[in-house]
């Protein structure tokens, strides 16, 4: 009976989708075959799509066609990954410069969704991205999950920032969708521990989750709670963990009592890569390219990002491979890789948890312009901002800009400035883009 509830579940999400104009559910299917496929098939797959990306960023995007053309490359020459290196990569500030000369002639900028992202520098940028690529890129996040036992409408808790729903939804077909989603959120961008605890209680352990979802110190914060209050919690099938580098694991699953697996994913390209059962990470190559340079900066091709193409992108994470672990016939690369970036949790003074990756992320929406920069709480009353660079590069009003974010989301008004050479990178090797030194977490 449990059986046919649930396919008839399914299938009323399948409906609900399509008549909203989104077809993330036939894109989830078409991706969970390609599991079936092996390795060289993935790759042929990957080769094609490479192809005829690269040839419609050639012809409709005034910005490639340039850098080809400047680089004397023609779009013909690049018939694989291998390829790629043949093209200069972009970053950032290429992004932000040039946006409106990467988006594609063939789309209507007022059609596509603008995104923003602080990264782990700091250093925001904004972005658009076409109704197609953002419905993949959904599908392929289920795609990832599902290979850890989700199945889609599956009760799952999100320690998240602030949910988002379609623009044009309304709100009857929000609510459907809350419904027909079975999640439940909690935002830690700012809050009190009793709200925290409360939340547990009363919504998290009636809604019995299968799965938990969210940034790793986000998560660590609920577990050393649960830990800290002795609260008897429902059990979850599997603990995700993304954005972050997972530092945390054994205590995770020991206060859970379940597997932790680790998921990368940003703004830019929501699913990358995600650890498969024996815990290696497994990047999405039917769906994007990731290269790892000579520094260890990861290179970044979504391969369905039609509206505006980011080709070879240089995300602003760092990666450290590590010796290669041999495949067990999974059709995807074994990533091996380990993400180095981190965002801590800030404390002030009235009791109050922000995750400090909020602020950075709410200063790209401000178009925040001082260049590099990473944040350093030293005390509940104040806040210290790294730039990276010289005082005479940045202009005085959008420090002003990035103290007024600050102060807003954290009600610290003593935010102070330092220039330096460097950024602050912990012993580990971790890029530390966000830094409580109130209590020390570093391992």
């Amino acid at each position: 009976m449990k059986q046919i509830i649930r396919i008839i579940e399914e299938i009323a999400l399948n409906l609900f989708f399509l008549l909203e104009n989104d077809f993330r559910m036939i894109y989830f299917y078409q991706y969970c075959r390609n599991l079936r496929k092996n390795r060289d098939e993935i790759k042929q797959l990957q080769d094609k799509k490479l192809k005829k990306l690269i040839e419609h960023a050639y012809s409709t995007c005034p910005y490639y066609k340039k850098a080809f053309d400047d680089a004397k490359i023609s779009p013909k020459c690049i018939n694989s990954s291998e390829d790629l290196k043949k093209i200069p990569n972009i970053t950032k500030a290429d992004v932000n410069k040039n946006k409106k000369q990467m988006i594609s002639q063939k789309y209507n900028i007022r059609k596509l969704t603008k995104d923003f992202s602080g990264g782990t520098t700091g250093e925001g940028v904004q972005f658009y991205k076409d109704k197609r690529y953002m419905q993949k890129a959904r599908a392929v996040w289920m795609r990832d999950i599902y290979a850890h036992g989700y199945r889609p409408g599956d009760k799952m808790a999100w320690i998240w920032g602030s949910e988002r729903e379609t623009k044009d939804s309304s709100k009857i077909m929000k609510r459907i969708r809350r419904i027909l989603t079975r999640k439940i959120w909690f935002n830690p961008t700012n809050f009190e521990e009793e709200t925290f605890y409360q939340w547990i209680i009363e919504e998290y352990n009636m809604f019995k989750p299968k799965f938990i979802y969210g940034y790793e110190n986000a998560i660590l914060s609920m577990a050393r709670l649960i830990e800290k209050r002795g609260i008897k919690i429902h059990k979850p099938q599997k603990v995700f963990s993304t954005s972050e580098s997972l530092n945390n694991r054994d205590y995770l699953e020991k206060v859970f009592g379940c597997e932790v697996i680790d998921q990368y994913g940003c703004r830019e390209v929501l699913a990358l890569a995600i650890e498969d059962k024996n815990k290696i990470m497994r990047s999405d190559d039917d769906f994007v390219i990731i290269e790892v340079n000579e520094k260890n900066e990861i290179l970044l091709t979504p391969l369905e990002a039609y509206g505006m193409p980011l080709i070879r992108y240089r995300v602003g994470d760092l990666g450290i491979r590590k010796k290669s672990q041999k495949s067990n016939k999974h059709p995807f690369n074994s990533f091996d890789l380990t993400l180095a970036r981190t965002f801590e949790m800030f404390k002030t003074s009235n009791n109050t948890t922000i995750y400090s990756g909020e602020i950075i992320h709410q200063a790209s929406k401000k178009k925040v312009d001082v260049g590099e920069y990473q944040l350093v709480q030293n005390s509940t009353n104040l806040i210290t901002i790294n730039i990276i660079g010289k005082k005479k590069d940045v202009k005085p009003e959008e420090i002003d800009k990035l103290k007024k974010v600050i102060t807003k989301l954290s009600g610290i008004i003593d935010v102070r400035v330092k220039f330096l050479n460097k950024r602050l990178i912990a012993k580990s090797g971790k890029i530390i883009a966000a830094k409580c030194l109130i209590e020390s977490r570093e391992k």
